[in-house]
């Protein structure tokens, strides 16, 4: 599976450098902040993929009881092609609430446009980040977030 997803991944994306791990798909980030990409295809059924300390996630993440081993490999192989070919192509914001140095709780979210379907709403990394003073930094994939232009003509 993992020479599968490597060769989809380029297809779709050609300029994805993808680096040999092990069994494991490593794509190296372009700013540290958010960390490497990291793709785990276990024998059979969820892929576990990882962004640096910012995501970890099972793909797929909507499991039915009533599915077959293959038709989960094949739901597996095609959301994490949709959703690392998504981040990868900038359509994944990822926002990111820090209390001083450390991050606190950590959102995606689609832009318009990106086709997967794994996106995660706010998740907390610290319980009672809410009483705290924070700030909040967006990135895609390839660095920090631009503002969009509201200039007026």
């Amino acid at each position: 599976m993992r020479d599968a997803i490597a060769e989809q991944l380029r297809r779709v994306v050609p300029a994805a450098v993808i680096l040999e791990e092990g069994p494991n798909l490593r794509i190296r980030a372009p700013h540290p902040t958010l960390g490497d990409l990291l793709i785990e295809p276990g024998d059979e059924g969820p892929i576990a993929v990882k962004i640096g300390t910012v995501l970890s996630t099972a793909i797929p993440e909507d499991l039915n009881h009533s599915e077959t081993p293959e038709e989960v490999r094949r739901k597996a192989f095609t959301d994490t092609i949709d959703f690392v070919s998504d981040v990868l192509q900038d359509q994944v914001i990822f926002r990111l609430v820090f209390h001083g140095s450390d991050l606190i709780e950590v959102g995606t979210f689609p832009l318009e446009g990106a086709r997967s379907s794994v996106h995660r709403r706010w998740w907390s990394l610290f319980p009672l980040g809410f009483w705290l003073p924070k700030r909040t930094e967006e990135y895609v994939w390839s660095g920090p977030r631009r503002a969009p232009s509201t200039a007026r003509g």
